[in-house]
């Protein structure tokens, strides 16, 4: 069987082929699992924003919402990127992975560019919602204690 090398490892390290389906599967249950975030930090977002009163932390919220948006739609177009790729991966036999190989490892190269990019854009997201949920917060009870 051939090897793949992948773009994002620190040391060009070549993957076997057989290693590319755990790949592929690792990174399709990812995405389910950044569905199930989204959803919720959707629904925190939408919550919380109904009890904010500081218009700037308000504009903040929208556009973490706004962002929460464009990675659904970044996570729906990858998901469907790697059902295609698994396809091929589970479908492919010896002799035409040898015939293949090359525009199989640029492609799960790119996916790998695009799997690790969705990523740190989500990650970025969630740190910013959590300072938002942060500051929403001691602005409640900094509220609070001049009400008090």
């Amino acid at each position: 069987m051939g090897t793949v090398h992948t773009k994002n490892t620190p040391t060009y390290k070549a993957v076997p082929w057989e290693s590319l389906y755990a790949i592929t599967r690792h990174w399709q249950s990812d995405l389910q699992f950044y569905r199930d975030e989204i959803r919720f930090l959707r629904n925190l977002t939408d919550k919380r924003l109904v009890w904010v009163s500081d218009d700037q932390l308000i504009v903040k919220l929208r556009t973490v919402g706004n962002t929460l948006t464009e990675l659904t739609l970044e996570r729906q177009e990858l998901e469907k990127k790697l059902t295609e790729h698994f396809k091929r991966v589970s479908a492919a036999d010896a002799a035409r992975l040898d015939q293949a190989l090359s525009d199989f490892q640029i492609e799960h190269a790119l996916l790998e560019e695009d799997f690790a990019t969705f990523t740190r854009k989500f990650r970025n997201l969630k740190k910013s919602l959590f300072v938002l949920a942060e500051q929403s917060v001691e602005g409640s009870i900094r509220h609070e204690e001049f009400q008090g």
